[in-house]
């Protein structure tokens, strides 16, 4: 009975699998035939309760947004399957639909890097210093400033206020962001008179740290996407002894007045070929809608050029060889007016939107990379 042999159950989020050998025999029993799901469904239903229970509010929300993806089909029948499709490969509810799985065969659906399996990832490739630094947009600034190319200020404690001050007095705008948010949640542009920096930073800081942080002057060969937002590219690099490969990398755009680009912020994404820097797919989004165009300028997506391309594949080869006990890691770049910047790292990054857009499965590139990890280790 084969098993996923880079399997990790990461302790740091919510039990999704009862990992026993009977568990894993009723999983593949349920790859072959409805009634086997069923009872593979009834299983955790009966014996994980609280975590089905809790996760029927999110099918329901991913079912009415993906209403017409499974018009004709039973209710009960996608329910059941979604749920199977959990515990048995690790794909989250937006991970189902954004890899069209209501289609796709068992093997199919085991090809994709899926939300859960991410996590165990990160406890295998990623030293836990590493992953630490990369959650804390402050430290990860100060390891990697020579990449960001502009200054960035830790507001931590109220001790930090002349700092703040004497930041706005020379940035009238900046970009707050609060210290621990994902996925642009809480991000804003803020435009700050002298008289009232004192006001702001005591505000703020109540609710917890923050930092502030200079704009980015973002090219016009980007800007022409979406003005409103600084536009990026997510490289997802893997290091080995002697050379880094680029796994994937993707196009982020923001929409509407959103100042971020994240897809959880209901940005748009493509991908890119990584030989030349070509945007090879059309733009989509977390709810399924797919744009040759950009929905709100209208500029052609599919087969942008990204500029400086191979400055850009070079400089992400050179910060992830800065992370000596780390083999994988997301950084996302911008295209600024003094050429590319960081922006920031992520350990355990997103593949929704290094998979989603062409519906490729990277499981196999990321295999193979680990498998030569670790013999090159022994």
């Amino acid at each position: 009975m084969r098993r996923d042999k880079y399997l990790v159950m990461h302790k740091g989020i919510a039990r999704w699998k009862l990992d026993n050998p009977f568990e894993n025999w009723l999983s593949y029993k349920a790859d072959k035939s409805e009634w086997w799901k069923r009872l593979y469904v009834w299983y955790y239903r009966l014996f994980d309760h609280k975590y089905y229970n809790g996760g029927l509010k999110f099918i329901d929300e991913q079912l009415k947004i993906f209403a017409d993806e499974w018009k004709g089909i039973g209710r009960s029948y996608v329910v059941r399957d979604m749920v199977y499709s959990l515990h048995r490969f690790g794909a989250d509810f937006r991970d189902y639909w954004n890899y069209d799985f209501l289609h796709l065969s068992a093997i199919g659906r085991e090809r994709f890097v899926v939300d859960k399996l991410r996590y165990g990832y990160s406890d295998i490739l990623c030293d836990p210093n590493d992953v630490k630094l990369a959650a804390n947009k402050y430290e990860c600034y100060k390891r990697f400033s020579s990449y960001y190319k502009r200054q960035v200020v830790g507001c931590l404690s109220v001790d930090d206020l002349q700092q703040f001050l004497l930041f706005a007095h020379g940035y009238h705008t900046f970009i707050y962001k609060p210290l621990d948010a994902a996925c642009g949640k809480g991000v804003k542009k803020v435009l700050l008179a002298n008289a009232k920096a004192e006001s702001f930073f005591r505000n703020n800081i109540a609710q917890g740290p923050f930092i502030a942080e200079q704009l980015i002057e973002q090219h016009d060969s980007m800007a022409c996407l979406h003005p409103q937002s600084v536009n990026t590219v997510r490289v997802l690099t893997f290091a080995l002894r002697n050379r880094v490969e680029i796994i994937a990398a993707s196009l982020r755009m923001g929409v509407g007045d959103s100042v971020a680009d994240n897809a959880g912020n209901g940005g748009v994404f493509a991908s890119i070929d990584i030989k030349n820097g070509i945007v090879i797919s059309k733009a989509c989004n977390y709810r399924g809608a797919k744009y040759i165009k950009h929905p709100d300028t209208k500029v052609t997506i599919l087969g942008f050029q990204v500029p400086a391309w191979d400055e850009l594949a070079k400089i992400a080869k050179q910060v992830a060889q800065k992370l000596e006990k780390t083999a994988m890691v997301s950084w996302d770049f911008a295209y600024s007016t003094d050429g590319w910047v960081l922006v920031e790292a992520n350990t355990g990054g997103d593949w929704i939107i290094l998979q989603a857009p062409q519906n490729k499965p990277l499981k196999r590139n990321l295999y193979e990379l680990i498998d030569e990890l670790r013999n090159e280790s022994r």
